[in-house]
C-alpha cells in the first residue's frame, strides 16, 4: 500500500516536471512564435483593390473570427493585404503567434487569468483593431495578385513557418497588371501561364495548401467565368500548392 503510493507520487512528480519543461517554451517576445518555429501557419492574404459588399465584408469578418478561436496554441495567423500599386510587397496588418487563451492554460503551472489576459492585449485586440480598418471602403488602380503571391513566397515568415501553412485568398481573382490583365483579354489558361513562366512569375507555395474566396464584383461578372476559375487552378498547380476549396462569396 505505502509502496504503491510512493510510486503514484514520483510519477504524479515525474509528470508535472515533464508539463513544466514543456512549458518553458523559448519564444519571440513580439510575435509569441517559438524559437523553432510556429507549430502552425494560416495566411489571409485579402484583395482591397475593389470595395467589399456588405455582406462579404460579414463573410470575412466571419472567417478571421474563425481562425482566431480555432488557432492552437503557438500557431502563427497572419494577414496581409493586396498592395495597390505593382511594387509594393503584400501590406502585413497583423502576424502573430498565438500565446494562449485562458482555456489553453496549463493549470499546474500557468494561471489561466494571466494567459487570458495576454491573450486579448496582445493578440485579441491587435486583431480586432485589424478587422474594422479592413471593413472601411478600399479601391485602388491595379490588382497585382501574381505579383503579391510571389512577393508573400519570398517572405522570410512565409518560407520559415512551414509545418503547417494554410493560404487563405480573398480575391475577385481578377489580374489587373501589365504582367497579366484579366480585363484587357480573357484568361487563355495555357498561353497566359506561358508567359508568367517566362517572367519568372510563378511563386514557389509548395508545401501550403490554398483555399480561394473569390469575391463576386457586379461590374465584373462577365468576366468571372470557368476559364477564369481553370487558370488560377493551373496557376497553383504549377506553384506546388494544392487547391483544397474555391467558393464564391456573393454581392
Amino acid at each position: 500500500m505505502v509502496i504503491a503510493l510512493v510510486v503514484a507520487i514520483l510519477a504524479a512528480l515525474a509528470a508535472a516536471t515533464v508539463a513544466m519543461s514543456r512549458g518553458q517554451t523559448r519564444y519571440d517576445a513580439t510575435t509569441f512564435c517559438p524559437a523553432e518555429g510556429a507549430s502552425g501557419h494560416r495566411i489571409v492574404l485579402v484583395d482591397r483593390t475593389d470595395p467589399l459588399t456588405r455582406a462579404q465584408a460579414e463573410a470575412l469578418k466571419g472567417l478571421l473570427f474563425e481562425l482566431r478561436d480555432g488557432l492552437g496554441r503557438f500557431e502563427r495567423l497572419s494577414v496581409y493585404r493586396i498592395g495597390e500599386t505593382v511594387d509594393t510587397r503584400p501590406v502585413q496588418g497583423f502576424s502573430f503567434c498565438n500565446p494562449g487563451r485562458g482555456d489553453q492554460a496549463t493549470k499546474l503551472y500557468e494561471n489561466p487569468r494571466l494567459i487570458q489576459k495576454t491573450f486579448q492585449d496582445r493578440f485579441g485586440a491587435p486583431l480586432d483593431r485589424l478587422i474594422e480598418e479592413l471593413m472601411a471602403p478600399a479601391e485602388a488602380k491595379y490588382s497585382p495578385i501574381v505579383e503579391t503571391l510571389n512577393a508573400l513566397a519570398d517572405a522570410p515568415d512565409f518560407r520559415d513557418a512551414a509545418k503547417a501553412r494554410r493560404l487563405y485568398l480573398i480575391s475577385d481573382m481578377l489580374q489587373h497588371t501589365a504582367l497579366l490583365d484579366h480585363y484587357r483579354s480573357p484568361p487563355a489558361p495555357e498561353a497566359s501561364l506561358r508567359r508568367l513562366e517566362a517572367a519568372l512569375a510563378i511563386p514557389a507555395l509548395q508545401g501550403a495548401s490554398i483555399q480561394v474566396a473569390q469575391l463576386t464584383q457586379p461590374k465584373a461578372k462577365h468576366r468571372q467565368t470557368p476559364e477564369l476559375r481553370r487558370f488560377w487552378e493551373e496557376f497553383f498547380n504549377r506553384a506546388q500548392t494544392k487547391l483544397e476549396g474555391w467558393q464564391r462569396w456573393p454581392d
